[in-house]
């Protein structure tokens, strides 16, 4: 059996995805066009812009990096709780959440 690359998603690996991707991006209280180097390529998450509003705990430099949120529950209760202290926080809107990606705006 091939052993997945470290950065594949599995499950397992859903605690790196949820807190390392949740994006900051705002303008002055308006939305910005999303750029088109956030995200996802091939399941992988794409590196940080230069700017200081992004956060991704696969970062290798210190300024974008972030300890991964960890959770004992099941996937979907650590999901559906992140969704909740999201949405409950002021100015936040979820632009994609999927299965493996969330791309949030504060």
């Amino acid at each position: 059996m091939k052993r997945p690359n470290k950065f594949q998603f599995t499950q397992k690996k859903i605690s790196i995805l949820i807190g390392g991707v949740i994006m900051l991006w705002s303008t002055s209280g308006c939305s910005a066009p999303q750029p088109d180097n956030l995200g996802l390529k091939n399941n992988l998450l794409l590196s940080c812009p230069k700017s200081p509003n992004c956060v991704l705990s696969q970062a290798s430099d210190p300024k974008h990096q972030i300890h991964p949120i960890h959770y004992t529950s099941s996937v979907e209760f650590a999901k559906e709780r992140l969704n909740q202290v999201i949405l409950s926080m002021v100015d936040t809107r979820i632009i994609t959440q999927n299965k493996v990606y969330w791309h949030v705006e504060f």
